[in-house]
């Protein structure tokens, strides 16, 4: 006979092995129902010689849990990476000869169970991240002790039914922009003759037989024996989405664990009160894995990494990769796959996703893996503002699980204004490039490119189009004599006057306009005036009312030159000085729609993106700044203009220091905004 386990897994800040402090007989008894299976994370306090532990149990259907002790932690990774083991959705096939251990909460198996994936209708609904969600906080009175808080304290540290300004319900509540609302379970009544409390404002009380010495496993499985009894249910999960243990002190050597995808964690007395253990572990039951920094969690960007003994503090949320397990943000992501390169502002989850703006967070998607790259600002204020780590910084980690399921993160950079992290993505190079970042910048200013990317300029990459150029004039042969003074271009942006006492310059337009071009200059004068100069579109020919009186001593050469010939003058006159009165009967045809050349635009500290070479860039520092990778100049703002000083009111929520003058429009959960 083989018996199905439903697998879950379980994290834990840190947890102890019953094994070890019990001493009683082994209380063996042969497993008869399916389970659900836990994955414990073990991790010890900071200067603890040891840093991580891993194990996996199983949960009956009645809520107990036992450990599975024929598996390792590099069984558990490899099959949580292959996608084989996934929580709440993977039943564990174990040998019919598989027994519990009732006095060490051990499920004693020859092998590692078979996986197999759980049927469809059996399985439930988790990880729910948006709504009302209820929760239980469970106060425990054990034959030597009991938890150090009240049902009303623990109410309050959690629910803030009492007055308490920052916790569980307040700090989900500010990180999800309202999308996420813990309250609490239900009052109920226990049944008739049994021990315990009520439950009422979403704690209650439970009276066990066993001991602190017996082991927080042992503990845990005859609180959940008792809830069950106390209220007529099968298994605690019946009265809330999540139910928090606080087991007496001494009970566990470690501070607190959870279950992932599940509804139970666990806590060590008075770090049921902390709100960092309280959002840490509830966000284990959310699908959250750890986020860690060289291979632990010590990434304190975000609750996540260390839990802190703090009860209203430190304010802060989760780092990227997190944030984008959840859909508070969806409206405020991108992603960028090969060949996209992003050059812009970066704002943080501090801003109204809801509301359009920049990305608030960045996913660089690895085409070859579920390990992508995710990035955000970790703008420190507001309901952000106790982050530990990397405060005002462009934050950058790696995670698997394409961002939609449970998967351990790791900090990979921290950047400030100036800062550039490279790293190569499916044989591709990455290139993070912070433009702008710091105190009082509520959004960064990044430049982020996955391959080969085209970059963008700050200046135009085009010249003004026209709508047609113009041509100069073509005559079939120059004239016989010449006039006395040399006459304008045809080409005027008004009809010419007079002409000058000496000659204007010809208009100089871009290309593609040519010198005129003359066949080759006549020998003699002609007996009467030459034709007028065809010119195209739309200048007119010049007509002379005329020949002129006498030719010069020789004819003159036609001016075939690359650019318009000198004036006989010693300095001759900018086109146009003034309007010259016409000699022709008839006016030149209106100006053309826009001018003939291009505006002058060369590199500079006000065109960056002109500078094509590190060298021609990096002169114009600190202004200029070179990209590598890119290859391109960028401007960097060296000097930004210091923030005001804020002043307390509607507008200004964060300004506001305390609940008193926190004013109406804005919200209070332990900072106002």
């Amino acid at each position: 006979m083989k018996f199905h386990l439903s697998l879950f897994l379980l994290s834990a800040v840190q947890l102890s092995s019953a094994t070890n402090l019990r001493t009683t007989q082994r209380r063996l008894k042969k497993l008869d129902e399916s389970c659900t299976g836990v994955l414990v994370d073990v991790q010890f306090p900071q200067g603890s010689p040891i840093q991580s532990d891993q194990f996996l149990s199983c949960e009956t259907p009645s809520g107990k849990t036992y450990k599975v002790v024929s598996v390792t932690s590099d069984w558990i990774k490899e099959n949580v990476a292959n996608g084989k083991l996934k929580s709440g959705e993977t039943e564990l096939i174990v040998d019919s000869e598989s027994m519990v251990d009732e006095s060490t909460a051990e499920l004693d198996t020859f092998f590692p169970p078979g996986l197999a994936k759980k049927v469809a209708n059996s399985a439930r609904r988790l990880a729910v991240v948006e709504g009302n969600r209820s929760v239980l906080v469970v106060r425990v009175e054990a034959a030597d002790a009991s938890t150090g808080f009240g049902t009303l304290e623990l109410s309050d540290s959690v629910f803030g039914t009492n007055g308490d300004p920052v916790n569980l319900k307040s700090q989900y509540l500010a990180c999800s922009h309202d999308k996420l609302n813990f309250v609490p379970a239900n009052d109920r009544v226990k049944v008739s003759g049994a021990t315990g409390s009520d439950i009422s404002d979403g704690a209650v009380t439970v009276q066990v037989s066993s001991l602190t010495s017996d082991g927080d496993g042992v503990m845990r499985n005859d609180v959940t024996a008792a809830l069950n009894a106390q209220f007529g249910v099968s298994s605690p999960s019946q009265l809330a989405n999540h139910v928090m243990y606080c087991l007496p002190p001494n009970t566990m050597s470690g501070i607190a664990y959870a279950y992932i995808n599940s509804w139970n964690s666990v806590y060590s007395n008075e770090w049921c009160t902390y709100l960092s253990g309280q959002m840490h572990e509830i966000g284990h039951n959310l699908n959250l894995g750890h986020s860690n920094e060289a291979g632990t969690y010590r990434d304190q960007s975000g609750m996540m990494g260390y839990s802190y003994s703090q009860d209203d503090g430190p304010l802060m949320c989760f780092n990227a990769a997190k944030s984008w397990q959840f859909p508070w943000y969806n409206q405020r992501k991108i992603t960028i796959n090969s060949g996209d390169l992003y050059e812009g502002p970066l704002d943080s989850i501090i801003s109204n996703p809801d509301v359009s703006g920049p990305p608030m967070l960045i996913k660089v998607n690895d085409a070859s893996s579920t390990t992508d790259y995710y990035i955000n600002y970790n703008y420190k204020s507001g309901f952000n503002s106790g982050t530990v780590e990397g405060g005002n910084q462009v934050m950058i980690v790696t995670a698997g699980a394409e961002g939609a399921g449970y998967a351990e993160s790791e900090l990979r950079a921290k950047l400030g204004t100036g800062g550039l992290y490279s790293a190569t993505v499916n044989g591709e190079p990455l290139t993070v490039s912070v433009i702008n970042a710091g105190s009082g910048i509520s959004q960064a200013t990044v430049s982020i490119c996955l391959g080969t990317c085209t970059p963008v300029t700050s200046a135009p990459t085009k010249s003004p189009v026209t709508s047609a150029p113009t041509k100069s004039p073509v005559t079939s042969a120059p004239t016989a004599s010449p006039t006395a003074s040399p006459t304008k271009s045809p080409v005027t942006s008004a009809p010419t006057k007079s002409p000058t006492a000496s000659p204007t310059k010809s208009p100089v337009t871009s290309a593609p306009t040519k010198s005129p071009v003359t066949s080759a200059p006549t020998a003699s004068p002609t007996a009467s005036p030459t034709k007028s100069p065809v010119t195209s579109a739309p200048t007119k020919s010049p007509v002379t009312s005329a020949p002129t009186a006498s030719p010069t001593a020789s004819p003159t050469k036609s001016p075939v030159t690359s650019a318009p010939t000198a004036s006989p003058t010693a300095s001759p006159t900018k086109s146009p000085v003034s309007p010259t009165k016409s000699p022709t009967r008839s006016p030149t045809a209106s100006p053309t729609a826009a001018p003939t050349r291009a505006p002058s635009v060369t590199c500079g500290v006000s065109n960056c993106g002109l500078c094509s070479e590190r060298k021609q860039c990096q002169s114009f520092n600190p202004t200029c700044n070179w990209v590598p990778n890119l290859k391109i100049c960028i401007t960097v703002n060296t000097d930004p203009a210091p923030a005001p000083t804020p002043v307390c009111g509607p507008s200004n929520c964060g300004a506001c220091p305390s609940k008193k003058t926190c004013p109406a429009g804005c919200t209070w959960r332990g900072v106002c905004y």
